[in-house]
């Protein structure tokens, strides 16, 4: 089984409409942030942390039909479809 990582601002949304279309799409999996040891809390991980919160992990792998890779990408573009924002983040 193979992923794909990508970074989006709302990852539970991009989560939610893949699993809708039948994708398992997931935005931690067993990844997690080491914390700092105790008393060294200048050493935490904050960029990854960042970085983690907004990755989604696409499934994709040398198997998956092309029918599946466009209909993940079709689902992942209707999610980024600027009439999908709302009036407040319209520009």
């Amino acid at each position: 089984y193979w992923v794909f990582p990508i970074m989006v601002d709302e990852p539970g949304k991009v989560v939610e409409c893949l699993r809708s279309g039948g994708f398992d799409a997931m935005q931690h999996g067993s990844l997690v942030i080491v914390p700092p040891p105790e008393g060294r809390e200048e050493l935490d991980a904050t960029t990854a942390r960042e970085i983690l919160e907004k990755t989604v992990f696409l499934p994709l792998y040398p198997q998956m039909p092309r029918s599946s890779l466009r209909k993940m990408a079709a689902l992942l573009k209707r999610v980024f479809e600027p009439s999908q924002l709302s009036a407040v983040e319209a520009p």
